[in-house]
C-alpha cells in the first residue's frame, strides 16, 4: 500500500504532465509571473495604492520606465507648491532629465525614493483611523560594495492616507506640518 505523500507527488506530477500536454510554461496564463499589484486610478485619474507595500513596486516600475506622467497621478498635491509640470516633465524625479536638446543624460531619480528601492517599512504619523492620515514610508536600496559586502542606503518619503487608498506627498507638503485637505487656524487650505 502506498503512502498519502506518494499519491500526492503522483497527483502532482499528473497535474503538471496534463498542464505541459496543454502548452503552459511559466510566464504564460496557467503559471503567471509575480507581479506587483497594480495601483487604482479614480475617476479623476488620480492614482491610488492599497498599501504603502504596495506603492514601492509600482513606483518603481514607472522611475523604470520614467513614466514622469503616471507617477505624478501617484502624488496628492492638493496642498503644496510644487508645480504639476515639475512632476510631469520628470523635474521633480529625477536628476538628468533629458531635455528638447537631444542630449541623454544619466538618470538618477530622488522621489519618492531611489529607483530600485526595497520596501522596508511604514508607520502612520497619526491615528490611522482619523483620514486624512499621513504615513512615513521607509525603503532600502542595496548596494553592492564587492567582496560580498552590501550597503543598504535607506530612505524615507510620505504618503496620505484617504478613504481611497494612498498617495504620495511632496516633501514640502509634510514639513509644513499641514495635511493636504486640512484648513489651517483662518479657514484657509
Amino acid at each position: 500500500m502506498r503512502s498519502d505523500s506518494t499519491v500526492g507527488w503522483a497527483l502532482v506530477a499528473c497535474l503538471v504532465a496534463a498542464l505541459a500536454l496543454q502548452g503552459c510554461k511559466t510566464g504564460s496564463k496557467c503559471f503567471p509571473e509575480k507581479t506587483p499589484p497594480a495601483p487604482v486610478a479614480s475617476e479623476t485619474g488620480a492614482i491610488y495604492f492599497a498599501s504603502p507595500r504596495e506603492a514601492v513596486p509600482a513606483a518603481n516600475q514607472m522611475l523604470a520606465a520614467s513614466d514622469w506622467r503616471r507617477l505624478a497621478r501617484c502624488y496628492d498635491l492638493s496642498v503644496t507648491r510644487t508645480p504639476e509640470d515639475d512632476l510631469v516633465s520628470g523635474r521633480f524625479f529625477a536628476t538628468g532629465v533629458a531635455t528638447s536638446s537631444g542630449a541623454q543624460p544619466v538618470l538618477s531619480s530622488r522621489q519618492p525614493f531611489p529607483a530600485g528601492s526595497e520596501f522596508l517599512d511604514a508607520q502612520p504619523l497619526g491615528d490611522e483611523a482619523s483620514l486624512p492620515c499621513i504615513w512615513m514610508l521607509r525603503t532600502a536600496l542595496p548596494i553592492d560594495q564587492g567582496g560580498g559586502m552590501i550597503q543598504r542606503v535607506t530612505s524615507d518619503c510620505h504618503m496620505i492616507q484617504t478613504k481611497e487608498g494612498f498617495r504620495f506627498l511632496t516633501p514640502a507638503q509634510v514639513e509644513n506640518g499641514r495635511k493636504p485637505g486640512a484648513e489651517d487656524g483662518n479657514g484657509a487650505r
